[in-house]
C-alpha cells in the first residue's frame, strides 16, 4: 500500500495470502472500526464569515504546500487542516460572541 491509500484508509491492512495453483497472489483486506470520537462535531457558524479575519485566514492554511500524489489525498489533507483550525477557532470566539448577544439582549 502506498501513502495515498494509508490516508485514506488509515485503518485498512492487506495481507498476501501464498498462492498455490495460479499466477496470482490472492489478498485479503481488514478494516477495523473507527473508535467513537470523544470530541464534539465540528459545526460552521454563518456568523464567522463576517468576522474580518476569517477568509484571509481560512485562504492561507488552504494554499499551504502538500506533499502528495493524488489529487483526493490533497484535499482531504486541506480539508483537514482548515477543519482543525476553524474549530479552535470556533472556540476562541464562543466567548466573542455570547459577550455581543448579551448586549443585544440587554
Amino acid at each position: 500500500m502506498d501513502r495515498d491509500w494509508e490516508m485514506l484508509f488509515p485503518l485498512t491492512t492487506l495481507k498476501k495470502i501464498p498462492r498455490y495453483m495460479s499466477d496470482h497472489n490472492p489478498m485479503i483486506i481488514e478494516t477495523k472500526q473507527q473508535k467513537k470520537r470523544s470530541s464534539k462535531p465540528f459545526c460552521f457558524e454563518l456568523s464567522w464569515l463576517q468576522h474580518p479575519d476569517f477568509l484571509p485566514k481560512v485562504k492561507e492554511i488552504w494554499e499551504k504546500p502538500i506533499k502528495s500524489n493524488s489529487s483526493i489525498s490533497t484535499w482531504i489533507i486541506k480539508i483537514r487542516r482548515v477543519k482543525k483550525y476553524l474549530k479552535g477557532w470556533g472556540d476562541n470566539n464562543k466567548g466573542v460572541i455570547k459577550k455581543s448577544e448579551k448586549k443585544v439582549t440587554r
